[in-house]
Formats: C-alpha cells, structure tokens, sequence
C-alpha cells in the first residue's frame, strides 16, 4: 500500500487562463501531487465540489463571472476546512488583505516560480494532515 500523503491529497486549479491552469496542474502532477480537477470558472469549480470535496483549491483571483475572492467565500461556506491558496498578476496589499479575509490560506504573486508553489501546497498538505490526526 502506498502510504505516500500526496496521492490522496485532492487538489482543484481553477483558473481561466488554459496555459496557467495546466502548467500549475503539470507541475503538481510531475511532483506527485493529485489533481483531481481543472477549471477555468467558478460555476465548474462548483459542479467539481458537487461531485466530492477536494483538500485544496488553488484559485485565480481574477476571473470572468464570478471572482476568485467570491469563489472562495462559496467554498468556506460549503468546505470549511478546505486549504485555499489565491493568485493573481495584480498584486497589492489590499487584494492579499481581502483574499486572507475570504478565507485564503496564502497568496501567490504570477508569475511565481514552481518551488514556490510547491513550497505552499506543502504547507497545505500539512496543515491538513494535522487537522485530520
């Protein structure tokens, strides 16, 4: 049996930019992490929840239709326990102040480097492995 956490650690990327989202889940994937969805709205990250709750929600800030900080209060909602790291080009405190108060659990500047997304997810699984022992 493989006992590896990062196997069944759930992790959704929702972004609308087709080559952000599926370089994020490459990356993740290529570190053994499971990505069990990609969606580039929030209307499909909600269909996704239906279907069963993932451990970590990787989200664009800034999306069409509904933003990611609306995204994010939906999910606390529905998953409190849910890891949620936000993104975004756009980047000043206010936007970080307002995703922390949307329930993110960090916040990662684009383009930000593969280690630092790896390092954050980390942190997430972490955390999650904690809350669950």
């Amino acid at each position: 049996m493989d006992n590896d956490p990062k196997k069944t650690f759930k992790i959704v990327v929702i972004d609308d930019s087709d080559f952000s989202r599926k370089s994020i889940a490459k990356i993740l994937e290529d570190a053994g992490y499971n990505v069990v969805g990609e969606v580039s709205n929030a209307e499909d990250a909600l269909k996704l929840m239906q279907n069963g709750p993932a451990d970590l929600y990787i989200i664009d800030v800034v999306m069409p239709d509904v933003s990611g900080l609306e995204l994010a209060n939906k999910i606390r909602e529905n998953q409190a326990q849910a890891g949620l790291i936000m993104m975004s080009s756009l980047y000043n405190d206010s936007l970080v102040i307002e995703a922390i108060s949307n329930g993110a659990n960090d916040f990662l500047k684009k383009p930000f480097r593969s280690t630092e997304l790896l390092m954050s997810v980390n942190r997430m699984m972490q955390l999650h492995l904690s809350d669950v022992n």
